[in-house]
């Protein structure tokens, strides 16, 4: 009974501890000089960093002051894109705090995907299906490795939606860029969409959790509960300092609404 009761403790210790390194593990980068343009990967053109840009800077002399941010990472650290786009978006705080209007448009390079998180103040305005359509006349050209294309026209559509929810002009905040359809270049593709995890395996998670959870009172008497909050209290979270790309922030304290929409290219 008493090697049980180790084993099964070393088993929880192990289980534990990996988790919470993966968890610690994952850097995120700090927001660039710019904020608005984060290419990491290396795939954008200035001249569209310089589109998205200026159309930002647009946004600063209106009332709500919306954020569209474009980040381009090497990878996703082991993480879902969708995990890794509201640890991203929290991070930098994208968005107006009084409206919550930011909008994170995410391309990881490695994995070969791409995601739309939107912040709580424009899910009415950019609900999952509207950023599900946005990103299939995006795919075609990033499909083809025209990453500056393909993102310029997320970009595009994601600002009319924006502008159509506030009222602004197209021409004040986009200048004399064309305006961009949301099926204009589709050509009848769509991905298939990658949401995260499917419900069933997170209620797995869940349950898998509350059972090593119980183990632990069990055997050990929650000791490891005990330490991982202490080490969440204490010690904090392993990614605020990493990434290595520096710059400073221009978040507006804005919160990811939760929902979004993925593809693959």
């Amino acid at each position: 009974m008493k090697k049980m009761k180790w084993l099964s403790g070393l088993l929880l210790m192990m289980i534990l501890f990996n988790g919470m390194f993966v968890f610690a593990d994952v850097a995120y980068p700090e927001p660039t000089r710019e904020f608005y343009v984060a290419d990491f990967a290396g795939v954008l053109s200035q001249e569209v960093r310089n589109a998205i840009l200026r159309a930002n800077l647009n946004y600063e002399k209106t009332k709500e002051r919306p954020q569209i941010v474009v980040a381009t990472v090497p990878n996703l650290q082991d993480l879902e894109i969708n995990q890794y786009a509201v640890g991203l978006f929290e991070k930098w705080a994208i968005g107006n705090k009084s409206y919550d209007n930011g909008v994170l448009l995410l391309l990881a390079l490695e994995e070969r995907r791409v995601w739309i998180e939107v912040g709580y103040g424009l899910e009415g305005a950019i609900p999952d299906g509207k950023a599900g359509e946005i990103l299939d006349a995006a795919v075609p050209a990033l499909s083809q490795g025209n990453y500056s294309e393909g993102l310029l026209r997320a970009f595009y559509l994601l600002s009319q939606e924006t502008n159509k929810e506030y009222g602004y002009e197209n021409g004040a905040i986009l200048g004399t860029y064309p305006p961009t359809e949301i099926n204009q270049g589709a050509a009848g593709q769509r991905i298939p969409e990658n949401r995260g995890v499917p419900a069933i395996f997170r209620i797995m998670g869940i349950l898998f959790i509350l059972l090593l959870l119980w183990l632990d009172h069990r055997f050990l008497g929650g000791f490891f509960l005990g330490m991982f909050f202490r080490m969440i209290l204490f010690g904090g979270r392993g990614g605020r300092g990493g990434g290595g790309f520096g710059g400073g922030s221009s978040g507006g304290g804005g919160r990811s609404g939760g929902g979004g929409a993925g593809r693959g290219f």
